[in-house]
Order: structure tokens, then C-alpha cells, then sequence
């Protein structure tokens, strides 16, 4: 396979030295695949960068092709996202947003060993590596709306970074309109245990929701437990909190009203 100079890839810790082609920029490949996996497999990460370039053409214009060897690079790939040279983790991620652009089917085995390692780098201290992480996980999150990837996106909401919790409430609510009613219930009733105030809110909105319109809603609902139940009807219930004002408002409100004496005055 072809190597650039030296030059040519430099500074990895920044990623401000490497070339990276933008997806419009990409050509078609006339390199054959064995080369190209053996570059992948390569110890030199010069080799890594350079074939994870090849499969970015090869995803662009020969898909059937990257199909017949993705068994034999999937693993490499998650490998090279976490990779210690932040290039060659942003160059794995590209590849990952690009193939994910279009909507992927047979590939959830595959969504869930990459949830977990995107959403971490979504919170990466490097901004390069951060914003292609949170551009994966947004066409992942639209384009590949399995149930797996709606439990992957789940279980995430807990996590201990509240960060990160957040982040996959955001992209789990996207999965929803894709899911079957029965499916995003079961979500929305783990949900109610979340510790997080943004996720209880879209969680309760999303229980509103299905009462609206799903038509077997009670019937979900009565065949929880009845702490389950109870949990439901109060978050169903519970009317939206008055905003306090602050002490100036309080204090103007209080010179508008009529002051009422304390004592009657008798003649």
C-alpha cells in the first residue's frame, strides 16, 4: 500500500499536523483489501492511519466490498478509536460517522461494542476527538435505532459521569420513534429510577405521551408491579413546580398590595 512522507502525518497528539480527507474529498481506491488489513493489523500507526483512509474510500464507493472483510476489521477498528495516537482515533471515528450516514442493518453486534467506547470519548478532554465522537453517536443514533442500541443507550443513563448520562439521554430519545410502544415503556419505567432531573423530565413527557396514544397504555401499566404503578401515576400526576421568585420580585409585590391593619381601631 502506498505511504505518504513522513511530513505528511505528523503531530499526532494534536492532530493539527495530519491530513485528514473530508468525505467529499475521498476518491476511489484501486488497493486490494489483503493490503489494506494488513495495514490495519500493522504496529506502525502511520500504517493504521493510512489504511483506515483506504476503507473510508472503500465504505464511499465499494461497500459490498468493506462488507466482506468487516469481520476482520471491526475489532481493530473499536481498538484503533481508543487508540493512545489521538489521529488515528479520529480518523477511526470518521470512518465510523461516514459508514453510519446511511442507515446500517445486520450491524448491532457490532453498535453495541461501539456504544460504550464513543461515549466516553464524546466526553474526551480533546475537542477533535470529542466532536466526532458526539457526530458518531448522532447518525448511530438516527440511523441505527435498535432495541439493543436503546438498552446500550439506557443502561448508559446511569452512569457514574453525569456527563455521559446525559449524553445518551439525549441520543436514547431519538431512538424512540423507531421503537415499538411496548419497548420505549419498559425504557421509561427503568428511566423513573434515574437520578438525573433532564431525564425524569423527558422520561415523564414520554410516559404522557404513550397515554396519549398508545392504546394498550393501561394495560402496561397494570401489569407492573404495584410499586411500579404508584411510581407511574404520581409522576403522571405531579403538576408542573411554580417558579420562585427571587426577593426583589417578592418585595415589589408586596408594596403593590393593600396593607390590612392588624388590630381594628374602636371609637
Amino acid at each position: 500500500m502506498n505511504r505518504k512522507t513522513s511530513t505528511e502525518i505528523v503531530n499526532e497528539d494534536s492532530g493539527a499536523g495530519v491530513e485528514y480527507l473530508e468525505y467529499q474529498e475521498l476518491q476511489p481506491t484501486d488497493e486490494e483489501l489483503p493490503a489494506v488489513l494488513q495495514a490495519l493489523h500493522s504496529e506502525d500507526w502511520k500504517d493504521n492511519f493510512l489504511a483506515i483512509q483506504q476503507l473510508r474510500a472503500f465504505n464511499k464507493f465499494r461497500w459490498e466490498d468493506l462488507c466482506l472483510v468487516w469481520a476482520q476489521s471491526a475489532q481493530k477498528l473499536l481498538e484503533l478509536i481508543d487508540s493512545i495516537r489521538s489521529s488515528v482515533s479520529k480518523h477511526a471515528l470518521m470512518l465510523l460517522s461516514e459508514i453510519f450516514m446511511a442507515p446500517r442493518y445486520g450491524m448491532e453486534s457490532f453498535v453495541e461494542l461501539a456504544l460504550p467506547i464513543l461515549l466516553v470519548k464524546a466526553i474526551n478532554e480533546k475537542a477533535f476527538i470529542r466532536n466526532e465522537a458526539k457526530k458518531t453517536l448522532e447518525y448511530i443514533s438516527s440511523n441505527c435505532p435498535y432495541e439493543s442500541t436503546a438498552y446500550i443507550l439506557c443502561s448508559h443513563c446511569f452512569h457514574k459521569s453525569g456527563t455521559i448520562s446525559d449524553i445518551a439521554y439525549t441520543h436514547l430519545q431519538k431512538t424512540f420513534g423507531s421503537l415499538v410502544p411496548t419497548v420505549v415503556f419498559g425504557i421509561c419505567v427503568q428511566l423513573l429510577d434515574s437520578k438525573r432531573a433532564p431525564t425524569l423530565k423527558g422520561t415523564k413527557e414520554q410516559l404522557i405521551h404513550l397515554q396519549k396514544s398508545w392504546a394498550d397504555f393501561k394495560i402496561a401499566v397494570n401489569e407492573l408491579d404495584h410499586l411500579q404503578q404508584r411510581k407511574i401515576q404520581r409522576w403522571l400526576e405531579q403538576r408542573p413546580e411554580r417558579k420562585a421568585g427571587n426577593l426583589r420580585d417578592m418585595i415589589k409585590r408586596r408594596k403593590k398590595e393593600p396593607v390590612q391593619p392588624v388590630f381594628e381601631l374602636v371609637e
